[in-house]
């Protein structure tokens, strides 16, 4: 959904700032990336909401009728199906994303993608299937949005900001 797009956000911002790519990402601060990212992370959300009505796969939790490691939003996540990840479908979106705006941490960034889609097979959300299909949709779904004159013309407004940021941020460590 929208909402919980909207509420992961902020998650997705710390997940990705600056111990993996050297810069604090916000709303504030770094508007244009974020606009490129959540893009990419909202068209995951809703091709996973697709794939997840067809298949309505129990989560483990339920599946094992045993609560999960984070018990307090079981009840809520009961409700929905676990195939595929929402939650890594936009983690890996968002990622794919961000690796365009700053290609010198690829590798730091699909890493903590996958940390952050791991979790929610450790915590007994997801299988690990369920996480293996999302980077699937993901990686899908951004090869269909990357060649668009849009998310082109977004990309160029985040490069430059990004490279802006990162000189600021060098200016005020030597000051």
């Amino acid at each position: 959904s929208e909402q919980a797009l909207s509420d992961e956000g902020a998650s997705l911002y710390k997940v990705f700032s600056e111990e993996v790519i050297g810069i604090s990402l916000s709303r504030r601060t770094t508007p244009e990336i974020i606009r490129l990212c959540e893009r990419a992370a909202s068209d995951a959300n809703k091709a996973n909401s697709t794939v997840k009505d067809e298949y309505q796969r129990k989560r483990p939790f339920v599946a094992f009728e045993e609560p999960s490691l984070n018990p307090g939003a079981d009840a809520e996540k009961a409700e929905s199906f676990s195939y595929p990840s929402g939650h890594a479908s936009r983690g890996y979106a968002f990622a794919l994303a961000l690796c365009t705006v700053a290609p010198e941490y690829t590798t730091e960034i699909m890493l903590r993608a996958q940390y952050y889609a791991l979790n929610r097979v450790v915590c007994g959300h997801h299988w690990k299937s369920d996480i293996d299909a999302s980077l699937l949709l993901a990686s899908a779904m951004f090869a269909n949005i990357v060649c668009t004159d849009e998310y082109q013309q977004q990309l160029v407004k985040a490069r430059e900001e990004y490279r802006r940021v990162k000189e600021e941020q060098a200016s005020s460590d030597e000051g």
